[in-house]
C-alpha cells in the first residue's frame, strides 16, 4: 500500500527546521528558492538544514509507502505566516490520520467560525502541506475543493491514508 510519485517534493529548511515544501512541478515563485533562508534572508545550508531535510525527505517517503500517520521533523513558521494561519497550522495538525472536516469545522478549530474563507485561503498557502494534511479538509457539501497539489493528487492521498490504496 502507498503512493508512488515520479518526482519528489522540494524542501526549505533552515537550522530551525522545516520552512517550505513544495509539490512535484511546483513554482516557487519569484524570489523563492529551494534552498535554505533565514527570515532574514541570509542563506543558510549548514549541516542543521540538510539534515533536516533529509529527515523530511525520509518521513515523506515512509508516509507515502503507507508506514507513516505523524510527522515528526522540526518546523521553522517564524515569519513564514500570520497569527491567524498559524493556528489553522495547528488545527490541521489535529485532524487524524484517514480523516476529513469541513471548512467550517477547520474556522471553529482554529478560533474563528466565521472565518470558512480565510481558513480556505490559509490551507491554499499552507507552506507545509501534508505535514499539516490541509488535503484532509473538504467542503461541507462532501466534495474536495481545490488543493495545490491538485485534485487527483488529493483524492490519492485521502484514499491511501483510508486503506484503499494498494500496489
Amino acid at each position: 500500500m502507498g503512493v508512488a510519485m515520479e518526482e519528489t517534493f522540494t524542501v526549505l529548511a533552515t537550522d530551525r527546521g522545516v520552512r517550505r515544501i513544495g509539490f512535484p512541478g511546483e513554482d516557487w515563485g519569484a524570489g523563492e528558492s529551494p534552498v535554505g533562508e533565514s527570515p532574514a534572508g541570509e542563506r543558510t545550508v549548514g549541516d542543521q538544514a540538510r539534515r533536516h531535510v533529509a529527515e523530511v525527505e525520509k518521513q515523506l517517503e515512509e508516509y507515502l509507502a503507507g508506514q507513516r500517520q505523524v510527522f515528526t521533523v522540526p518546523v521553522d513558521l517564524v515569519d513564514v505566516t500570520t497569527p491567524f494561519r498559524r493556528r489553522v497550522l495547528q488545527a490541521l495538525a489535529q485532524i487524524p490520520y484517514g480523516q476529513t472536516i469541513t471548512y467550517a469545522q477547520l474556522a471553529e478549530a482554529a478560533g474563528n467560525p466565521r472565518a470558512v474563507r480565510a481558513v480556505a485561503s490559509a490551507c491554499a498557502s499552507n507552506p507545509l502541506p501534508i505535514l499539516y494534511p490541509c488535503h484532509r479538509v473538504i467542503r461541507s457539501d462532501g466534495s474536495f475543493g481545490e488543493y495545490r497539489g491538485g485534485r487527483e493528487l488529493k483524492a490519492t492521498l485521502l484514499e491511501m491514508e483510508r486503506g484503499g490504496a494498494g500496489d
